[in-house]
């Protein structure tokens, strides 16, 4: 019996068969016709599903001298977790996803780390504007498309790495 409870532990399950480790998911929706997303209480954001993500578009944004966004107005609704967006630490885009919507993490202060899937091969305007914390990135090699102001007022990145397969 000792042994039993022991290697449950071991691999990070309890009595109730849910993972111990598992980080709670905050909040989930969907993001496209064939997409959802979900948020945990780690800080992970990710899309799941195929195709494209649902576009979010700006039509204009304010900043101060220092870069503090003032203000976004959004032609029609924001993304459903804009308002969650400093929560957002990790981004996986899931493999089958192919467009990335315009707006869709814009002022994630607290995002460092995004993972692309091989299967994106668009990403919209705006998609990371006022990114804060956010150092580097890689484009996908698919990604022929990347529109304006992906990267605008991300302060602390620092490399970009594009795919040759990029015409504009």
């Amino acid at each position: 019996i000792i042994a039993g409870v022991l290697s449950l532990c071991i691999m990070g399950t309890n009595f109730i068969g849910t993972n111990v480790n598992a980080a709670d998911v905050v909040a989930s929706g969907e993001c496209g016709e064939n997409a959802v997303w979900t948020l945990d209480s780690e800080g992970t954001f990710t899309v799941s599903g195929t195709g494209a993500m649902t576009d979010y578009r700006i039509s204009s944004s304010s900043t101060d001298l220092e870069g503090t966004l003032t203000g976004i107005d959004w032609d029609g609704e924001a993304p459903p977790w804009f308002e969650l967006g400093d929560q957002i630490v990790t981004l996986n885009i899931g493999e089958g996803i192919t467009s990335v919507g315009n707006g869709c993490f814009v002022d994630c202060d607290n995002l460092t780390e995004v993972n692309l899937p091989d299967s994106l091969t668009y990403l919209g305007g705006y998609t990371f504007m006022l990114c804060d914390s956010l150092e580097e990135i890689t484009i996908p090699d698919n990604v022929e498309k990347l529109y304006g102001f992906d990267f605008q007022n991300c302060i602390s990145l620092k490399n970009v790495v594009l795919p040759e397969s990029l015409k504009y």
